[in-house]
């Protein structure tokens, strides 16, 4: 009402000009907000992209140097039958494994939490302050992180061994396809204050590690 108001006594012209303005501005700021998501985002699954994985990793790194985290986790996800299901149905049923992957990580962990794809069918993501539980946190120092590791090993191996029960359903009703064979591997390894290219050297060593084990499991840098 208060911007009305100070329009009285104006031209209509100059009033319809005001309104155009407004217009304009209210459409540029929503084109930023989707251009500033476009940066970040990826624009098939909805999660974060590597641009911004590697950003929000660079602040939990930056968080463990300064001592605020210590606690967090890096996971790198690979899909395993992938390839085969893009040679047997083709891409788009294929972009449907990815989104349905996507929206399995993201219910499977905390809001908190943060997932991204890489690339391709490579998924990653953050668990931010993971354990210790109310009754541990008087351990000693060795323990709590034992705890913590145990923490988020449990975390994904649950994820790991409900991922296709939870995404296989979800392509067959949308695409209209038979069941078809695909699991996920994972690997870990907790975020330090070192560089990110070594964190994620480490996750993916871990991953590599969980593939050569059979897939279909967990595995954690230097277990």
């Amino acid at each position: 009402m208060k911007r009305f108001a100070s329009e009285q006594g104006l031209p209509r012209e100059i009033r319809r000009y005001i309104r155009e303005l407004e217009s304009i501005n209210e459409q540029l700021r929503t084109q930023r907000e989707k251009l500033a998501k476009l940066v970040v985002l990826d624009e098939l699954t909805g999660a974060y992209n590597r641009r911004g994985f590697t950003w929000r990793l660079e602040r939990a790194a930056q968080a463990a140097e300064d001592g605020d985290i210590a606690n967090s986790f890096l996971v790198y996800f690979d899909l395993d039958g992938f390839k085969q299901v893009n040679d047997t149905y083709g891409h788009p049923v294929g972009d449907t494994v990815l989104r349905e992957t996507a929206a399995c990580l993201r219910s499977s962990l905390r809001e908190t939490d943060l997932v991204a794809r890489l690339g391709g069918d490579e998924f990653a993501a953050i668990l931010y302050r993971v354990g210790p539980g109310p009754h541990e946190l008087h351990e000693p120092p060795e323990t709590l992180a034992q705890l913590q590791l145990l923490h988020a090993t449990n975390a994904i191996e649950y994820l790991v061994s409900n991922y296709a029960r939870d995404v296989v359903p979800e392509v067959m009703a949308k695409e209209g396809i038979e069941a078809f064979p695909i699991s996920i591997s994972a690997g870990l390894t907790r975020i330090t204050a070192e560089p990110v290219q070594d964190l994620c050297a480490r996750a993916d060593a871990a991953l590599l590690e969980a593939k050569a084990r059979g897939k279909n499991r967990v595995a954690s840098y230097g277990d």
